[in-house]
């Protein structure tokens, strides 16, 4: 069996991007930021949240330096710009924890 998990945890970038379909229907993306200590570096990470019971959480509780755990999938998405494809990933949330503490989480495991 193949499995495609992705678990972060990390600070919120920018106010999350959210759009309404319909009354049912919305999604949110933010980007978010996961630091490695050891290099001195932050990864960037685009977070898509496409369920609407996630995109109203996000909505409403994620903000720019907010601190948080996501788990979802890794996806591939293309689009063509100027006539160039180009490609990019993203995580598309399953589920998201406001406000982590690592040293809990750690305790944890």
């Amino acid at each position: 069996m193949d499995t495609n998990k992705v678990i972060l945890i990390g600070n919120v970038g920018a106010e999350p991007e959210v759009n309404y379909i319909s009354r049912t229907q919305a999604n949110a993306r933010f980007p978010l930021g996961t630091s490695d200590d050891d290099r001195g570096t932050t990864d960037w990470h685009r977070i898509a949240c496409l369920r609407f019971d996630l995109a109203q959480k996000a909505e409403q509780y994620v903000h720019k330096g907010t601190r948080v755990s996501v788990e979802g999938t890794l996806r591939y998405r293309e689009y063509v710009k100027e006539g160039q494809r180009l490609r990019y990933a993203e995580i598309e949330a399953q589920k998201i924890d406001i406000g982590i503490d690592i040293e809990k989480t750690k305790e944890r495991e």
